[in-house]
This record gives C-alpha cells, structure tokens and sequence, in this order.
C-alpha cells in the first residue's frame, strides 16, 4: 500500500500501463508499417498496373533562364517554384542542372516524379509528369523514399513505438508464472529461427 492507502505501483502495473497505452498510440503506424511491410516485399504484384503520364508544354520568361549568362546567374528557385504553380507539381527538387542551352528539373515525392526540360534562349519547356498507385505511394512512404525530413521523424518514431510495445510485452510476459516460461522460450525460439532464415537462406 501508498501512503495514501492506494495499492503500490509495482514493476508489472509499470509494465502494463506501458505496453497498453505505448500499442494504442502507436496502433496506426504499426498497422501501417506491418501492412505495407507486405506490400513492399511484394511489389511485383501490389503495385501493378502502369504510372498516369501527363505531358505539358509551356513557357517561362527568358529573363528567368539568364540565356547567356553562366550558371550561376539562373533563379533556381524562381524557376521551380514557377513550374510548381503553375501545373501542381509537388515533391522536393531532386536536381537541377544546367548547361548552355537547356535546363533540366526533376522533382520526386513518394510514387511521383516530373522531369521538365527548358530551353534557355525561348523559355519553351517540355513537362513529363508520373503518378504511381496508391499503394506505390505507401510503399514509399514505408521506405522514406523523397518523403522529406518530417517524414523521417514520423518513421523514427514508429520505430520507436514498434520497438518499445515489442520489448514491454516481453516485459510484461515476466510476471505472467504460468505462461513465462513456455513465453519466454517462444521469443527465443523466434529469435533463433529468424537468424537460422538469414543464416541458411541467404546465398
């Protein structure tokens, strides 16, 4: 008993109270990750079927090109940003490059890619836009594919979460008499035959 007459918190309620609202929280993202986990390994079949294609055409003013002019003297930003607006583009720059004649900008998020080629002296460019499937989408999203930096800490996270329910339950098994034994030999069991797969199975 507490000093206040309450029962004593001992290291199994701790337990408990961890491993139960540490999985509640964290249902969705470990949902989502064991789910696209499967579909990932599976890509072959679940992302199926081909990327929608846009193809755009359309004008920049000169001035923003520096036609002429070095490198250096191209609004990299202006310039993308331009493009983003003006047709919806969204991900992050992957690269821009820029020689004498032409520019090149390929922006890429999670099952998406545009590639747009401008000619410095005109301003005419040609855009090539590709969407995947939602479920490329979440593929990516499971591997942090061009996802950005927020992205990453929702991953870090989870891994956190998923680690952390993992090793409470393991925990929590330890106060379980009946069952701690058979459980804890289970886990082990587990461990043993997951590096007895990588061991024999990877050539």
């Amino acid at each position: 008993m507490t000093a206040d007459g309450g029962p004593r918190r001992g290291p199994a309620w701790w337990a408990r109270w961890l491993h139960f609202y540490v999985s509640a929280v964290g249902f969705a993202g470990i949902l989502f990750f064991g789910v696209t986990g499967f579909t990932l390994n599976h890509a072959d079949v679940c992302e199926s079927g081909e990327p929608v294609v846009r193809e755009l055409e359309g004008v920049l003013e000169p001035a923003r090109l520096a036609a002429g002019s070095p490198a250096s003297a191209v609004d990299k930003l202006a310039v993308a940003e331009r493009l983003r607006a003006d047709h919806g583009l969204r991900g992050e720059v992957r690269d821009f490059q820029i020689d004498e004649a032409e520019c090149t900008v390929i922006f890429v998020g999670p099952a998406y890619s545009a590639d747009v080629f401008i000619d410095r002296a005109t301003g005419r460019y040609r855009l090539q836009e590709s969407r995947k499937s939602s479920v490329a989408l979440f593929d990516d999203l499971h591997k942090g594919r061009y996802s950005g930096p927020v992205w990453s800490v929702v991953i870090d996270v989870f891994a956190a979460v998923t680690s952390l329910s993992a090793l409470t339950g393991l925990w929590l098994l330890c106060y379980v008499r009946r069952r701690r034994t058979a459980g804890l030999l289970m886990a082990a069991a587990g461990a043993v035959a997951l590096y007895a797969v990588y061991a024999l199975g990877m050539r």
